[in-house]
């Protein structure tokens, strides 16, 4: 697998133009060979690029049921994925319930922005029932592994209360 890692590597390398010339199609042929390999976080960036429709045509469903193949293979950003492209995308069918579930598999899995995502559904109440003391424990767990917005978040519920 290290060889196809070093493919999703050099992929993310020309999509982001680090060291090379940008390059979405040689990006996400890169991806592609890795996710054929069966290397989940090719297969989860290629995903994202059906997702955005960067470099290859958008194309939701397809990323979902690649995201999805990822996170059942315990890739935890992959779940989180799944929820972005069901609340995110244009064109996406809306489903937060499903999204929350997702992203608490993501959360679940040690991938500490889908705490944060999870934290800010369950202050809003958006596909989950509101619950203030939730929304502050998945702050602090994304905060207690960096995620300085979650802290914020954390505190201000805290001391102040969440947002309405």
């Amino acid at each position: 697998m290290a060889v196809f890692s070093a493919c999703v590597s050099l992929g993310y390398a020309y999509m982001r133009g680090q060291g090379v010339e940008r390059d979405f199609a040689k990006g996400n042929a890169l991806f592609d060979q890795a996710c054929q390999a069966g290397e989940v976080m090719g297969c989860s960036n290629l995903a994202e690029s059906y997702a955005t429709g960067e470099g290859v045509p958008k194309d939701l469903e397809r990323a979902e049921r690649m995201a999805t193949a990822a996170c059942n293979a315990n890739f935890a950003p992959a779940c989180s994925l799944v929820a972005f492209i069901l609340l995110q995308y244009e064109g996406a069918r809306r489903d937060p319930t499903a999204a929350a579930k997702w992203r608490r598999r993501a959360c679940d899995g040690n991938y500490w922005r889908a705490c944060f995502d999870l934290g800010l559904q369950y202050r809003g109440g958006d596909g989950v029932a509101q619950d203030s003391a939730e929304a502050v424990a998945l702050f602090r767990r994304a905060c207690d592994h960096g995620n300085n917005l979650a802290c914020e978040y954390a505190m201000a519920d805290v001391y102040a209360g969440p947002a309405q």
